[in-house]
This record gives C-alpha cells, structure tokens and sequence, in this order.
C-alpha cells in the first residue's frame, strides 16, 4: 500500500513538471504563430534552455522589417543570449538613419554590446 502511494506522489511530481513545460512551450507558440515566425522546434528549446522571452524577438523583428531589415530569428536571440539588447539595437538603427548613416544590423549590435559593456565597467569602477 505505501508503495502505490510513493508511485502517485512521483507520477503526480512528473505529470505537473510535464504541464508546466508544455505552458511555457505553448504559450512562446502561440506568440511566434501570432506575429507570423516559422520557427522550428530547436529554437523553442533555445529559448525555454536560455530563459529568453520571444516578445523583444518579435517586437523587434517588426521594427526592423519596417525599416527594410532582415534579421533572422537566431541572430536576435543570440544578441539577447550574450546580454544585448534589442531595443537599444534598434535605436541605433533609427539613429543612424536619421543621420543618414549606412549601418548594419551587426554593427548595431556590437555598438550595443560595447555600450553595455562599458556601462558594466563604469559601474564596477565606482
């Protein structure tokens, strides 16, 4: 008898695991299917490993296509995965281009790696 309960209690611990795996996967679905994202199930698992939410990714992603940018989805959650930003990413970019200044999405992308390097270091100086 205490054996069968043990067996409810893991079967219980499991199945509640399993459900809240499945929300979490479900829920970055949905989103991507919404704002129209092919995305396979490798980068579903990128994002649930790397604790990266998909909203930056998409807002971002809308951004840029109206600015005639093409950014992949690994290249935006890789930038967020080193501790980039992408709206400071994009802000860049509007920038340069106000300024009529040519630059790329990767350049953006170091400026904002750089700036958020610099703030860290800026910090641990003081």
């Amino acid at each position: 008898m205490e054996n069968i309960n043990i067996y409810y209690c893991i079967i219980g611990v499991l199945v509640i695991f399993l459900i809240w795996v499945i929300k979490a996967f479900f829920i970055n679905f949905i989103r991507a299917r919404l704002a129209d994202l092919d995305l396979e199930f490798s980068d579903y698992m990128f994002l649930y490993k790397n604790k990266i939410s998909i909203g930056p990714i998409i807002s971002a992603q809308k951004e840029l296509k109206e600015m005639f940018i093409s950014a992949s989805f690994k290249e935006l959650a890789s930038h967020i995965k080193v501790g980039g930003n992408l709206d400071n990413v994009v802000t860049i970019l509007k920038k340069a281009d106000y300024e009529r200044k040519v630059l790329t999405l990767k350049e953006a992308m170091n400026i904002d790696l750089l700036k958020s390097m610099a703030d860290k270091y800026d910090s641990m100086q003081n």
